[in-house]
């Protein structure tokens, strides 16, 4: 049991590291808007992208993190702790990552919301 425990957790690792390469490292932790603007003046306007995972579920970093943490093999009391504490900050990431990307990409980013192929309630119902 153990070794499927560790196995899904190295998916989730898997699904961070995949879609963070995606949608670029550097963008992601704000070192390309740092390296870029110095050189090139201005920094182009952000494009919406949804490449691989983020066709099936939004934030797929974000399920992939959960994931990879709260499938531990052995849950110290320490881990338990993190997983607890690293997924209340998610969510509220996420809510706060959902008005940003409605601020920024309006209708498009709507549109991409409702076709949600996980997530959408609508289709749920």
């Amino acid at each position: 049991m153990a070794m499927v425990i560790a196995t899904l957790s190295f998916l989730g690792w898997v699904i961070v590291v995949t879609n963070t390469v995606l949608i670029n490292h550097l963008e992601l932790l704000g070192l390309h808007q740092v390296t870029s603007s110095p050189v090139r003046g201005e920094m182009p306007a952000p494009a919406f992208r949804t490449p691989f995972f983020s066709r099936l579920v939004r934030h797929p970093v974000y399920p992939g993190s959960i994931i990879a943490l709260w499938a531990a093999p052995t849950m110290s009391v320490g881990h338990l702790l993190l997983a607890a504490a690293t997924t209340v900050c998610i969510l509220i990431g996420i809510m706060l990552e959902e008005c940003d990307l409605v601020g920024t990409f309006s209708d498009e980013y709507r549109r991409y919301r409702e076709r949600d192929l996980l997530l959408s309630w609508r289709r749920l119902n």
